[in-house]
């Protein structure tokens, strides 16, 4: 048996490497989304490598969550690059994918 090219596990993401950008003091309404090929699965996002912006959090469902209060930023960092893990439900199939995402102070 030959195989060529890559593997399909069935999920992949759609959202590009770099995400956006967060305002401080502006609630983040930045996300990331993949795509399974069977309809019936249920996708948990997962932070795995690298940091959020101070103030922001990933939640299960892929939504950035939070404010960044520019009294508490003491960082010079603009840029920040980490790696989320979506996986379905039954920890059948899952991928990885670096992303970026700027900050605005």
């Amino acid at each position: 048996m030959k195989i060529i090219g890559d593997i399909d596990i069935g999920i992949a993401f759609t959202t590009p490497t770099i995400i956006g950008t967060v305002t401080t003091g502006i609630p983040c309404l930045l996300n990331v989304e993949a795509t399974a090929d069977a309809d019936d699965r249920v996708l948990n996002y997962s932070l795995t490598e690298g940091s959020l912006p101070p103030g922001i959090t990933l939640s299960p469902n892929g939504n950035f969550i939070g404010v960044i209060d520019k009294d508490d930023y003491t960082d010079s960092t603009r840029a920040y690059t980490f790696t989320v893990t979506v996986s379905d439900q039954y920890q059948a199939s899952a991928t990885d994918k670096e992303f970026t995402i700027n900050v605005d102070i």
